[in-house]
Formats: C-alpha cells, sequence, structure tokens
C-alpha cells in the first residue's frame, strides 16, 4: 500500500503555485480586454463577480487533482510507465493547478 504522507501537502503547495498563476493570468486578460474597449474601464468588483466561483471550484479540483496525481504515481502509474517504481516531482503540479482553472473556465463557457 502507497503511504500518502507529507508528499500530498508538497503536491499541494505547487498546485497552490499553479493555481495562483492562472488567477493573475485571468486578471491580466480581462483588464486587457476590458480596457481595450471604447470606454471600457476596468472595475474589480465586476471581475470578482464573475471569477469568483472559478477560483473557489478550480481552487477545490487543484487539491484534488494534486492528491490523485502524488498517490497515482507512486501506487501504479511509475510502474506502467517507467517498470520501476520512482519519486513522484510534486513540481508537475504546477501545470496541474493552472489547468484546474482553465478547466472550470472551460466547461463554464467563460473562455
Amino acid at each position: 500500500m502507497y503511504d500518502i504522507g507529507m508528499g500530498v501537502f508538497v503536491a499541494i503547495a505547487w498546485g497552490l503555485l499553479g493555481w495562483a498563476l492562472r488567477v493573475v493570468w485571468t486578471y491580466w486578460i480581462y483588464s486587457k480586454d476590458v480596457e481595450s474597449k471604447p470606454r471600457g474601464r476596468f472595475h474589480w468588483h465586476q471581475f470578482i463577480i464573475k471569477y469568483d466561483q472559478d477560483w473557489v471550484m478550480g481552487f477545490a479540483a487543484m487539491i484534488v487533482f494534486s492528491a490523485i496525481a502524488d498517490w497515482a504515481w507512486g501506487a501504479f502509474i511509475s510502474e506502467l510507465i517507467l517498470s520501476k517504481a520512482t519519486v513522484y516531482d510534486p513540481k508537475a503540479n504546477v501545470i496541474i493547478g493552472f489547468l484546474s482553472i482553465l478547466l472550470i473556465e472551460k466547461l463554464a463557457g467563460k473562455k
């Protein structure tokens, strides 16, 4: 049986970095889009209303995906791909954190 231990918490911390990167990226794209329109002005409150649920759901998805990726790599994926057990690199969860919000936004039809 695979022992979860601290690896999951490290994986989630790296996922949080990717999640934060996506939040900043969304802010940058939204502000550029709004300000490029005539009379366009960025309003923080409208931005928060539009994306707050995506961030919360993306955060929850990031935690679940990070934990599953860490567990699955140690449990069976590394043996399937590499034919030997190897240590999971939690830095890969930066991508998982970034893609979790992107996935939620795509499912909601926002981007």
